[in-house]
């Protein structure tokens, strides 16, 4: 089982399988995926299945939320189905994949000339079929690989697929907003389901195979008489979009998952929410039920895994704490750590014990976070506000208006902490401010002169900020500007843009990362590029140069954290973690790395893994 991380060599950290060279854990992990959630399946044994973009197969026990197996199976295709039992896992984009879901293994393959938009097996894993963005419907048997019968009639690609429990029915639904039913035997078209004004994005058969319920981006679950076409129960009140939907195992009731991340437990039949769980902060996208009816497992866009016991006397609320990526980190006086999320919130954390110290700025939207050397702190909001914070609390010390109707998406501070530099990007400017005063010092309107500003950082030694942007519009062709900040005046450019910039500290390099992944070492003593280091398949998402400037460590989204030794530019290491790597940071002794994944916790790995 190549690539499983439940082996003797790793370890379990609150609830996760991690490799040795993760000593710790800021935040929590159970429950928490790396990406979006392609799939969802029940075992008999009550084991969770989850298979998530990027091809990563993970393995739950619903009892604590804690993972139990992690194995990479393909990052080519994007479309997945399991088998009912959760034996089988298929996937598909232009071709078809069959996998042993148990071992992780590939067990059949074969190839179709259209892109495949929708998967399903049939509830004996017998029968397969695959919607198309041709707008076909193709039924294959699933174990010699071959093509049985294709059903045409939709006007646009599919988008949902379910089989009747017997498997002699299949209901498609398109973008054309239509449910068909299919007679798998015959080839012939049993029934036509008309009503959504949306998108069906989901399909379900009762167990006795005369109703089917269909999920729609029109705010609604509708049940129909399968047989005759009949809309027997509209059932209305759920978010904008209901995405997911499925039939309790003895057939009586329905539960639908939507665009406000509420789960609900109907009676169809009496049109009464029987339970309402706000299980996301996002939309809840898949939906499982557990065979004897007791469990759903759902999944968001927050990249969660909730196991909600539907089944209980009484309906439980919970909203889940949900964080999504890591989006910047800084590294505070003592062991305090400052991490910003993607949906903007910014908590603190003490490195030594784990734990959380809590949350500060409440109300902001924080967008980004840097430090100095000393442990000194600031924060950019999406208000415009930039506020500092010193020591180990959670208060800032200073707070001021800095932009006015743009954000401070990105941002540095110098060494010294005696200025700060921010940009909202998409203007192309580059502002200064006296911490201090909270009085702009210096606006650089055209920073890059690219429009655009992706990436700033400060010069250890000198009143020097380096901007850095790509003309998006021209072939990512860019930019980078060192600006002279005391005698304002440009002090150096290169004629490449880069999205991420890292001085190393003794002040001889620049590194910046390019539209290529490549990243790019300058010279600051000749203005040349003395080398470009490369060995990613995903994309480099941070850069940082150790506090000795010894090395130089990266980050990308393909699982990857490697490090380069400064002079030689000899990869010295390359370690790969089961999530998807955003951002990282040194902690004031040098000694550890923080790396911030896109499941809203943060590893910390010893400098000597690096080297």
């Amino acid at each position: 089982m190549a690539g499983s991380i439940a082996s003797q060599s790793h370890h379990r950290i609150k609830g996760r399988f991690l490799i040795p060279e993760v000593r710790q854990v800021l935040g929590e992990l159970r429950g928490r995926v790396d990406g979006d959630v392609l799939a969802l399946a029940f075992t008999p044994d009550h084991r969770c299945l989850t298979l998530e973009d990027g091809g990563i197969l993970r393995q739950w026990n619903p009892n604590n939320g804690n993972m139990t197996q992690s194995v990479l199976l393909s990052e080519i295709e994007t479309c997945w189905a399991f088998s009912r039992d959760g034996r089988f896992l298929a996937s598909g984009s232009d071709g078809i994949s069959i996998w042993d879901a148990n071992e992780g293994e590939l067990i059949g393959k074969h190839e179709d000339p259209a892109w495949m938009t929708a998967l399903v097996f049939s509830p004996d894993s017998r029968w397969l079929a695959s919607g198309h963005d041709d707008h076909k419907v193709r039924l294959w048997d699933s174990q010699r690989g071959k093509l049985v019968r294709v059903f045409t009639g939709h006007h646009d690609e599919i988008c949902a697929l379910a089989f009747s429990a017997d498997g002699r029915f299949l209901a498609s639904a398109s973008e054309d907003r239509l449910v068909m039913i299919w007679d798998t035997k015959t080839g012939d078209l049993a029934g036509k389901l008309e009503g959504h004004t949306d998108r069906v994005d989901d399909l379900a058969w009762n167990p006795a195979g005369d109703r089917i319920a269909s999920a729609g981006w029109d705010t609604s679950v509708r049940v129909w008489d399968a047989k005759t076409g009949e809309l027997l129960s509209l059932l209305n009140g759920q978010g904008e979009c209901v995405h997911t939907v499925a039939f309790t195992p003895d057939g009586h009731g329905i539960v639908c998952g939507d665009s406000n991340g509420y789960l609900r437990l109907w009676d169809y039949k009496k049109l009464k929410v029987k339970g309402e769980w706000h299980a996301h902060r996002s939309p809840l996208r898949r939906l499982v039920l557990s065979r004897d009816g007791r469990w759903a497992a759902t999944a968001g866009l927050d990249r969660i895994i909730q196991f909600i016991p539907i089944a209980a006397a009484e309906p439980i609320g919970t909203e889940s704490e949900a964080r999504s990526s890591v989006v910047s980190i800084a590294s505070g006086t003592g062991p305090a750590v400052a991490i910003s999320y993607s949906e903007g919130r910014l908590e603190f954390f003490d490195a030594r014990t784990s734990r959380s110290r809590g949350i500060a700025l409440e109300g902001e939207n924080v967008l980004a976070v840097a430090s100095t050397p000393a442990g000194q702190i600031a924060v950019g909001t999406e208000s415009g506000k930039i506020a500092l914070f010193d020591r180990a609390g959670i208060t800032p010390t200073t707070i001021f208006e800095g932009h006015v109707r743009v954000p401070a998406k990105l941002l540095a501070i110098r060494p010294d902490g005696l200025e700060v530099a921010s940009s909202a990007g998409s203007d192309g400017m580059v502002r200064l401010w006296n911490p201090q005063t909270g009085e702009a010092t210096l606006i650089i309107p055209e920073a890059t002169n690219c429009g655009t500003v992706e990436a700033i950082a400060y010069h250890p030694t000198l009143p020097i900020v380096a901007a850095s942007g790509i003309l998006w519009n021209e072939g990512g062709e860019g930019a980078t500007a060192l600006w002279d900040t005391k005698a304002i005046k440009l002090h150096l450019s290169f004629a490449r843009g880069a999205t991420s910039l890292a001085f190393s500290p003794d002040a001889r390099f620049l590194a910046g990362v390019d539209l290529e992944n490549n990243i790019v070492v300058w010279d600051l003593s000749t203005a040349r590029v003395v080398k470009e280091l490369s060995g990613t398949d995903g994309n480099t998402t941070g850069i940082i140069f150790d506090r000795e400037s010894e090395i130089l460590v990266s980050v990308s989204d393909d699982g990857g954290i490697r490090s380069w030794e400064v002079e030689s530019w000899r990869m010295t290491g390359n370690i790969e973690v089961e999530a998807r790597p955003r951002t990282l940071a040194f902690t004031q002794d040098g000694q550890t790395l923080i790396v911030g994944n896109a499941n809203s916790a943060c590893y910390l790995i010893d400098r000597a893994s690096l080297i």
